[in-house]
């Protein structure tokens, strides 16, 4: 009786046995199959990606914004960040130059006048910034010229003119900036000899190199070179011209509020 309640218990334990020795062969199988798709093929990945491969659109990164602290030293890297964004400037120049010869001064000198070699002028100059390096204005300003006699009164000859001015500068650094100047107007000028003028109106064109140095806070003092047309042509009866522009050289200050 005993040796059959033994070989029963043997019995019944043999399925148990093979449901888990069947278990951990498909574990082990599955384990072999994810170290396969693992595994790098032999020879190794490859080193380049495959061409035309697509990894869909770029990831668009937007630019961080400064935080004022950061906009003032910007700023100030570049010009006096104690100024306004767009300040408004005023220039007050004068300037001196070699006015041009005309058939006036051949007339003037055939009459025992005395050569005029110097052309006195001052202007001034309103704009406002519209970009970082443009500035957009006006200028008012006034020139003349004389020729001495020895014998009557001086011949004198001058104008006065009114201009649209745009100002292109490239700062520097906070002290010091250059820029070119361009003004379009028109003028109005003439010469008195002997107590009897003849004037008339005339087309204004200017344009300079300028250079400026700030010396406070919103001060500026500056110098310039270039050059002025201001040509009058027939301003009398016997058609003589008279010139009131030419190479110019100027100095002058600058303030911006």
């Amino acid at each position: 009786m005993r040796a059959l309640v033994v070989v029963a218990l043997i019995a019944a334990s043999i399925p148990a046995r093979t449901r888990a020795q069947d278990v951990e062969e498909a574990i082990e199988a599955d384990a072999e199959a994810v170290e396969a798709d693992v595994e790098p093929a032999p020879g190794g990945a490859p080193d380049e990606l495959p061409e035309g491969a697509d990894f869909g659109p770029a990831i668009l990164v937007s630019p961080r914004e400064l935080t004022p602290a950061e906009q003032r030293r910007e700023r100030e890297r570049r010009y006096d960040a104690t100024e306004p964004l767009m300040p408004t400037t005023f220039q007050v120049f004068l300037s001196g130059g070699v006015p041009l010869r005309s058939s006036l001064d051949a007339a003037l000198e055939a009459h025992r006048y005395g050569s005029s070699p110097v052309l006195l002028a001052g202007d001034f100059t309103l704009m406002t910034r519209v970009a970082e390096w443009l500035w957009l204005g006006g200028r008012v300003g006034a020139r003349g010229r004389g020729w001495g006699s020895h014998n009557t009164a001086p011949a004198v000859g001058g104008g006065v003119d009114a201009l649209a001015v745009a100002h292109v500068r490239a700062h520097l650094g906070p002290i010091v900036d250059l820029g070119a100047v361009l003004g379009v107007g028109l003028g109005w000028g003439g010469v008195s000899i002997q107590g009897a003028g003849t004037w008339a109106f005339a087309p204004r064109l200017s344009g300079y190199a300028q250079v400026g140095f700030r010396v406070a806070q919103g001060v500026r003092i500056g110098a310039r070179v270039g050059w002025d047309w201001f040509s009058m042509y027939d301003l009398d009866r016997y058609g003589s011209d008279l010139e009131l522009g030419g190479p110019l050289l100027g100095i002058g200050f600058e303030v911006r509020r």
